[in-house]
C-alpha cells in the first residue's frame, strides 16, 4: 500500500489518478513538534473541516486519517471522525495492543449505535514497545501495519533513521508479521533518481528484504506535484515499478 499525505482534492485527485493506494490526511499534533525538534521532517498543518470536502470528491475508501496518539485521542474525537465519513484510522505512537483494542471498541460502539459501517484501524509502530507487542503477541487482528522509522529512531537514539533497518527487534517485528501473513509497510521513500544520504533504490532493497508491501511518499513529491504534474505522474511511476516488480 502506497500512501501520499496531502489534504488537497486536486493534489488528491492526481495521486490517485497516477495510480497511488490511498490518500492521508495528517491530523496528528499531540506531541509530535516537541519529539521530532532537532529533525528535518514534515509537521502537517491539516484540519478535520477539510475532510468533509475531499469525502465528496474522493471514495472514503481511498482516504485514510492519521490519528493523535492513543491517550490523546478522544472518544469524542473518534466519533467525530466517524460522524464525517471517516472509515480508516492509522493510530501512531501506540504501546499495546490494549491501547490499539480500546480504540477498536469505542469505533464499535460509536458505529453500532449511530452509523453501521465498519472502521478499519492501522496501527503505526513508532515505539520501542510496539515492537516488542508485535514480537510477543500471539493475536494480531489488524489488516495492515506500518513502521514510522521517524519517531522510532528517535526512541532508540538513533543519528540516522535508516539504522532502524539493523536493530534487530524490528527485524524481528517485520519477521512475526510476514510469518503471520500480515502486510505491512515502512517508513517514506523520496524520489527514485535523486541523491539522498541512502538513494530510494537502496532503501527499495531493504524493504524488500524484510517483506515489506508498502510505503508513504516523502515531501519532496508534495513539493513536485505542485511544480509539475506530468513528472509528478512519471516518478510515481517509475518509483512503484521498482518497489512493486517483484511483489
Amino acid at each position: 500500500m502506497d500512501i501520499f499525505i496531502t489534504d488537497d482534492i486536486k493534489e488528491s485527485k492526481i495521486a490517485l489518478n497516477s495510480s497511488i493506494s490511498m490518500i492521508m490526511i495528517d491530523l496528528e499534533k499531540a506531541g509530535k513538534v516537541e519529539r521530532q525538534l532537532k529533525r528535518n521532517t514534515r509537521i502537517s498543518n491539516h484540519n478535520i473541516q477539510q475532510i468533509p470536502k475531499l469525502l465528496s470528491s474522493i471514495d472514503s475508501k481511498k482516504i485514510i486519517v492519521r490519528t493523535d496518539p492513543p491517550g490523546d485521542l478522544t472518544k469524542t474525537n473518534i466519533e467525530k471522525l466517524i460522524s464525517i465519513g471517516v472509515s480508516n484510522l492509522m493510530i501512531p505512537m501506540w504501546k499495546t495492543f490494549n491501547q490499539l483494542e480500546e480504540i477498536r471498541k469505542n469505533c464499535e460502539m460509536i458505529t453500532n449505535k449511530y452509523y453501521k459501517k465498519e472502521i478499519k484501524i492501522f496501527p503505526l509502530a513508532e515505539t520501542f514497545a510496539a515492537l516488542e507487542s508485535i514480537i510477543n503477541s500471539t493475536n494480531l487482528h489488524f489488516p495492515y501495519f506500518h513502521f514510522g522509522l521517524n519517531d522510532l529512531s528517535l526512541e532508540i537514539n538513533k543519528k540516522n533513521m535508516f539504522e532502524i533497518f539493523e536493530e534487530k527487534n524490528f527485524i524481528l517485528a517485520c519477521n512475526k508479521l510476514r510469518s503471520l501473513g500480515i502486510s505491512f509497510g515502512i517508513g517514506g521513500i523520496g524520489l527514485p533518481n535523486k541523491e539522498y544520504k541512502v538513494n530510494a533504490q537502496e532503501i527499495i532493497r531493504k524493504h524488500n528484504k524484510l517483506g515489506s508491501i508498502g510505503f508513504i511518499y516523502t515531501r519532496d513529491f508534495n513539493d513536485l506535484i505542485k511544480k509539475d504534474y506530468e513528472k509528478f505522474k512519471a516518478e510515481v511511476k517509475f518509483l512503484k515499478k521498482l518497489y512493486f516488480q517483484d511483489k
